[in-house]
């Protein structure tokens, strides 16, 4: 599940913005703190994040958010690339949270990069890639896609971001992806481990499984 590093992405900035604010109803426990290896999910992904060429990184906390920004490490969360805002409003769905997100950012930054907070196998070589054919596309939207099966981490354009502000519900960026096809920039991802999340307990025992392997085979 590599990505060759390469250059350094070109000297464009775009803002992350993660999304760690829900309850976990489906997996009856919160995604973000089921550990791989000796850390929680949420915090494989912030170190991912961070690792990447992403040049800051907003991450929204809201139901236990005290946890999960210890879950996170608040000594990772006090440094300059990373930092977390909390949404009172977290019930209502994905699109608040990415609405509060945004609202940290979009003064300062023309694309974000919108990533889930179980998605633990989004390397920071798969984000530069993304990244990478973000830019060079001249598009305003850039997806992964495998086989047919879009996923993310997805990256918008600063010309959406008033539709941004208006989603309602937990439907995220899904319909701006749909109404604008020919904006999108697709990437062909290989391997559909990087889309792998947390949703539920069978989803967590394969993804731990997959993990240990990964381990075990660079050990």
């Amino acid at each position: 599940m590599a990505y060759d590093e390469g250059t350094r992405v070109m000297h464009k900035k775009t803002a992350g913005i993660v999304l760690a604010a829900g309850r976990s109803e489906r997996l009856g426990r919160p995604k973000q703190f089921v550990m791989l290896g000796d850390k929680p999910v949420i915090r494989h992904v912030c170190e991912n994040a961070v690792a990447s060429e992403l040049d800051r990184i907003v991450v929204v906390v809201g139901h236990r958010a005290e946890d999960v920004t210890e879950a996170i490490g608040k000594e990772f969360c006090d440094g300059d690339r990373l930092r977390t805002v909390y949404n009172p409003h977290y019930r209502s769905g994905m699109g608040r949270s990415l609405q509060m997100g945004l609202s940290q950012v979009q003064e300062l930054y023309l694309s974000v990069m919108i990533l889930l907070g179980d998605q633990p196998f989004v390397t920071p070589a798969l984000i530069n890639h993304l990244l990478r054919r973000f830019y060079s596309s001249g598009k305003d939207i850039c997806i992964p896609v495998h086989k047919g099966r879009r996923g993310n981490p997805v990256i918008l354009g600063c010309r959406f971001y008033n539709d941004i502000m208006k989603i309602k519900g937990d439907r995220g960026a899904r319909d701006i992806v749909r109404d604008n096809s020919n904006a999108v920039e697709t990437v062909e991802i290989g391997d559909e481990r990087y889309f792998m999340d947390v949703d539920t307990c069978e989803d967590y025992e394969i993804l731990r499984a997959i993990y240990d392997r990964i381990f075990q085979d660079c050990s």
